[in-house]
């Protein structure tokens, strides 16, 4: 609804598992373009606009950043205190 469209949950259940095996393979810098293709792909299957699968894999990317910053905040404080010690 968010997203101005209507996907069926079963097949966000379905397609997302697929898309992120398939993102595991080194095919592109962080799966961008790999997977928004993908989502186009499999939601395409069942009649889900391309405007709105595309804007789902945006989405679950900015997810996957957002949810990636403490660790790298974490990690990065934990460099700068290790460098100093030496």
């Amino acid at each position: 609804a968010g997203l101005h469209g209507s996907i069926p949950p079963i097949y966000i259940f379905l397609f997302n598992p697929i898309i992120a095996v398939a993102l595991i393979a080194p095919i592109s810098i962080g799966g961008l373009g790999t997977g928004s293709v993908l989502y186009v792909y499999f939601y395409g299957l069942v009649g889900v606009p391309q405007t709105l699968a595309f804007a789902l894999s945006l989405v679950k990317q900015a997810e996957i950043y957002v949810g990636s910053l403490p660790g790298g905040v974490l990690w990065l404080r934990k460099s700068e205190t290790g460098s100093r010690a030496e």
